[in-house]
């Protein structure tokens, strides 16, 4: 059994669970997934600690019985350092020190503007007092101020008949001037 450590294959899922409960918990999951599988992503995350926890008892059931295991498992060289530097980078490396700086002029145009409308809703924070420059038409739907309107161009998904209006909305003082 030399070079074998046991319980290491609990405690990297042990940590990996706690990445992914980390993940989901923080709201930082919408920046991976459609909102529309949260539901499925939270269900997964409590299979892998259910998981765990059977890997927990079955470490413990091995290490209750000396000798009878002693050739069971062949320690896989590298293979956990793998994952140790993967929950290495995930864990000790903050995320905010490596976001993408704000630029001056948010220019979106035709072949980024899905992705940054979407951008924007997810972080608006960033994005506030930030000048933006987008071309499209003005819609005004309810439920607005008298001060708001929308600057939106359609996204057609699949057929003409898909096509929805996206944009921003605008906060204007004459803005029924426009």
């Amino acid at each position: 059994m030399s070079g074998r450590r046991p319980g290491a294959g609990a405690h990297l899922s042990a940590a990996f669970a706690h990445l992914f409960y980390r993940v989901i918990t923080k709201g930082d999951l919408l920046q991976l997934i459609h909102p529309q599988f949260t539901y499925n992503a939270k269900l997964g995350w409590l299979i892998f600690v259910l998981l765990v926890i059977v890997q927990t008892i079955r470490l413990v059931d091995d290490m209750a019985t000396p000798g009878c295991n002693a050739q069971k498992h062949v320690f896989a060289g590298c293979f956990y350092y793998i994952f140790i530097g993967a929950l290495a980078i995930c864990f000790l490396i903050p995320a905010g020190e490596n976001a993408p700086k704000r630029p001056a002029v948010v220019n979106i145009n035709d072949t980024n503007h899905i992705r940054l409308i979407t951008a924007i809703y997810e972080d608006t924070d960033r994005f506030i007092d930030s000048e933006v420059s987008l071309k499209g038409f003005v819609f005004r739907p309810d439920g607005l101020q008298a001060n708001q309107f929308m600057v939106v161009r359609f996204e057609i998904f699949c057929c003409a008949a898909d096509a929805m209006p996206s944009g921003l909305i605008v906060e204007a003082p004459d803005s029924l001037a426009v």
